[in-house]
């Protein structure tokens, strides 16, 4: 996988996540005295708080990925399928047991815990898939990073060159160094032209 494609998985999965997240995943019914029957729903940042954790994970990852080095691109790797795990055991927590989110919505939505007709929409199904999907993204970014360019290598001194400003004699001459002189010329006030 390339980094463009691995930066963009990153990105794009955090962004399902974040948005599967804020949809409904568990409606149910709920009795209280004043009414008869009043519907309550939990979403999947209600209902699995791990997957907003997930998906900003995911998302930092993917910013990660367009600024690491080989290293720390594979150290994103991983934390990217991490994020894929919690938010398949999130999902999947849901899914098990959808009753516990709905009674949790109908006690912060009307003060009571007797719900009926629990029932799961498609949400927590696709992000389960999805976090199973950046599992995979994540071990392939781990495995690839390793051969990528480094990113920030066009911006690194060349090996032969010397560092410092005392690196080079002080008898040559040059365009690096009339660019040199030149600017020191400016910071004592003369004008080098």
């Amino acid at each position: 996988m390339t980094r463009g494609r691995a930066v963009v998985a990153a990105l794009a999965a955090g962004a399902v996540l974040a948005g599967a997240g804020a949809a409904p995943w568990v409606r149910a019914a709920a009795w209280t005295p004043l009414d008869p029957r009043a519907d309550v729903a939990a979403s999947g940042l209600e209902a699995a708080p791990v997957v907003g954790a997930a998906a900003l994970v995911a998302l930092a990852a993917g910013v990660l990925l367009a600024l690491a080095r080989r290293r720390t691109a594979v150290a994103a790797g991983g934390a990217l399928g991490l994020a894929g795990v919690l938010a398949a055991a999130g999902a999947w927590g849901v899914v098990a047991a959808p009753g516990a989110a709905a009674r949790a919505a109908a006690r912060a939505a009307l003060g009571v815990e007797e719900v009926a007709d629990v029932g799961l929409t498609p949400w927590p199904w696709a992000a389960l898939a999805l976090g199973a999907a950046t599992v995979v993204v994540g071990v392939l970014v781990a495995r690839g990073a390793r051969g990528w360019p480094v990113a920030a290598g066009r911006h690194d001194r060349p090996a032969g060159r010397p560092d410092g400003p005392g690196a080079r004699d002080a008898g040559s001459r040059g365009p690096a160094s009339d660019d040199v002189q030149a600017w020191d010329a400016l910071s004592r006030g003369e004008d080098p032209t």
